[in-house]
């Protein structure tokens, strides 16, 4: 069978390789990878007559996104917890219960719509490279983001929270497909299951997931209980010589920046989220000082880079953090990222031998196209950074197909999305008892009729931009909000909108005591 060639003409590339080059550039594609660049497109198409030309005038060419941290189902939850800091989620009721009902209740097929729509989204962002944190249930979640990555085309990597999940890999693999194991969290970390953890990713050779280090309280429970920093203990037991995705490591003390820097791992900066959730910061500048390779995430809420290089580019100001290349920032959303959890000979860069992953992004338009004027690349590049939007993305290519073309997405009807987003908001709003809370200014009035439709409408409408907030350095003690009389249970509430749609929550299995499996070890 003859090579499928594809050669990409006419479109001004930053290729994030180990060149950094930038400009006007012809790209080779065979089959599934990137052949050749090169400034001779003519070249290209006389040595394959027979190749598929694509005309991208008028476009920017990066590598593909890649997000290396994304917890799927927070693209519906943002709506309910927007705006409002983490460390106040468990006492909001709405938010207490639709986390709730995901952790317990919520079907595979609540999943893979949740899931489906995260994945969808940040196709249409760009991002053709996601690792999903997923969930300790069973494998409800697991059957769903694998779903959802099938019906989006994304590659992903999913993390593998307990020996029901771990099952899947005796099945056999898709390609694009990769897994991880993540290390309990601060509240349940014990010595017993972060050996176990570091001992069965060892025996399955699969990279492991520290998810610790979000919050100061976070480092206070490790401190107490095992009387070091997080930094310390995960180095005293050599997770950083081990493959590791570092996403939310940001409370640090004392001398965990030398152990950082001696091991040269990569950390993940979330820095939309964290504006978000009101969050610590991370000493950025010292992490850049010292030589710490830094890649950007998404983390909560939409998986979408060019909002997250924008916001990483706000911190580099309300921090006064000393200048970083626009070029640099690109790289922390592609090779850096790719490089933080392991794929970087895959993915990150548009280079020959690596995977024809590439987001266009359109500056035809009036607002953008003078951005090509320009003669200097960083300039070029910090423009587009600061005033492109993932709307501007029109199209991606992964593995040498195009599966969102001129702001299409191919391998999903998108009315099917809106009805999905339509009917899981509808049941998280009863379940919750309140409306979600992107449905009201930061004062308790309702937004304008038309963010109100961009809420119902989903991906079709206009979100609504959430207020800026600067994070607070040492928690809040607030008192405890009496919670308002309810005439009925959060499970009534529930029973009584699946009874209204006819559709159960659970798939057909039949209710069993749950057992969790640590890796090989069995807990009643």
């Amino acid at each position: 069978m003859p090579d499928l060639v594809k050669i990409i003409e006419n479109g001004y590339l930053f290729t994030c390789d180990g060149q950094n080059r930038s400009g006007q550039f012809a790209v080779l594609v065979r089959d599934d990878r990137i052949a050749e660049v090169s400034t001779r497109g003519d070249l290209f198409k006389s040595l394959h007559p027979n190749a598929e030309v694509i005309d991208a005038s008028g476009k920017i060419i990066v590598p593909g996104f890649v997000d290396p941290h994304v917890h799927g189902e927070s693209f519906l939850l943002r709506y309910f917890t927007g705006g409002v800091g983490m460390a106040r989620w468990n006492r909001e009721t709405s938010i207490r219960t639709v986390m709730e009902y995901f952790r317990n209740t919520a079907s595979t097929n609540d999943f893979v719509s949740a899931y489906r729509l995260a994945y969808v989204a940040a196709l249409k962002n760009g991002v053709t490279t996601v690792a999903e944190f997923g969930f300790d249930r069973f494998g409800y979640p697991l059957a769903a983001s694998l779903e959802a990555l099938r019906i989006s085309e994304l590659r992903g990597v999913i993390g593998l929270h307990n020996g029901d999940q771990l099952e899947e890999l005796s099945k056999p693999r898709r390609p694009k497909i990769r897994f991880a194991l993540p290390i309990s969290q601060e509240e349940e970390l014990t010595t017993y299951n972060l050996q176990s953890t570091i001992r069965s990713a060892r025996e399955h050779q699969l990279p492991l997931i520290a998810h610790v280090g979000e919050t100061r309280g976070g480092l206070e429970t490790v401190k107490k209980n095992f009387r070091k920093t997080i930094v310390q203990l995960l180095d005293e037991y050599r997770v950083f010589d081990l493959p590791v995705h570092i996403p939310h490591l940001t409370a640090l003390e004392g001398g965990d920046l030398d152990i950082l820097a001696g091991k040269k791992v990569s950390l993940m900066l979330s820095p939309r989220a964290m504006f978000d959730k009101q969050t610590d910061f991370p000493p950025v500048d010292e992490l850049v000082r010292r030589g710490i390779p830094l890649a950007l995430a998404s983390d909560w809420g939409v998986a979408d880079p060019l909002a997250t290089m924008h916001s990483f580019q706000l911190l580099e100001e309300v921090l006064r953090i000393p200048g970083i290349a626009p070029s640099t920032i690109l790289s922390m959303h592609t090779k850096i990222a790719a490089q933080a959890i392991g794929m970087q000979s895959e993915v990150g860069s548009i280079e020959a031998g690596k995977k024809a992953d590439m987001a266009f992004v359109d500056v035809s338009d009036h607002r953008l196209q003078g951005v090509l004027s320009l003669k200097d690349s960083e300039a070029i590049l910090n423009v587009l950074l600061r005033e492109a939007l993932g709307s501007c993305v029109s199209d991606v290519m992964i593995d040498g197909q195009f599966y969102l073309r001129k702001g299409q997405v191919l391998a999903y009807a998108e009315e099917d999305l809106v009805h999905d987003q339509n009917r899981l908001l509808e049941k998280l709003v009863a379940i919750s008892g309140a409306g979600p809370r992107a449905n009201r200014t930061a004062g308790g009035q309702p937004l304008p009729d038309r963010w109100q439709a961009g809420v119902r409408t989903g991906l079709a409408g206009i979100a609504p931009i959430l207020p800026f907030v600067m994070p607070r350095v040492e928690e809040e003690q607030e008192p405890e909000e009496e919670s308002e009389p309810q005439s009925e249970s959060a499970d009534d509430r529930v029973h009584q909108q699946q009874t209204k749609n006819n559709a159960p929550s659970h798939t057909d299995k039949p209710p069993h005591k749950r057992i969790t499996k640590i890796f090989g070890e069995d807990d009643a």
